[in-house]
């Protein structure tokens, strides 16, 4: 009978949880984005963006939505750290690929970096 309850509790009041993976080249407007959401969207004040600092591995943030909670991953987009974003992408439920529309002369670097995460194995077998 406890776990009747205790299913019904669970199903009323557990969020499900998403997670968001937040990838672009360095400098592209990652971090700035999730600063805007957790502002946005939670009680959270976000960094002005002159106090945001280049992301050197991971930066999470959480919000709640409806009857859901959002996990954004927020990874460097480094060169040398683009090879971690496979990890993430295989626990990640949604992509946000960021492209800072102001730096035209970075719309190649952009591409390129967008191009080899298709070609990784894991979304080839994702079908991504």
């Amino acid at each position: 009978m406890f776990s009747l309850f205790y299913g019904l509790w669970k199903y009323i009041f557990t969020k499900t949880e998403f997670h968001v993976l937040i990838l672009g080249i360095d400098k592209a407007g990652k971090t700035t984005l999730l600063e805007k959401l957790k502002s946005v969207y939670s009680n959270v004040e976000g960094l002005p963006p002159d106090r945001i600092v280049p992301t050197v591995g991971l930066n999470i943030g959480r919000i709640e939505v409806s009857n859901s909670k959002l996990v954004f991953w927020d990874l460097g987009g480094q060169p040398g750290l683009r090879s971690i974003w496979e990890k993430y992408y295989e626990e990640a439920h949604a992509v946000v690929f960021v492209i800072d529309a102001a730096c035209p002369s970075r719309f190649e670097d952009s591409k390129t970096a967008l191009g080899k995460f298709f070609g990784m194995r894991i979304c080839k077998e994702r079908h991504f």
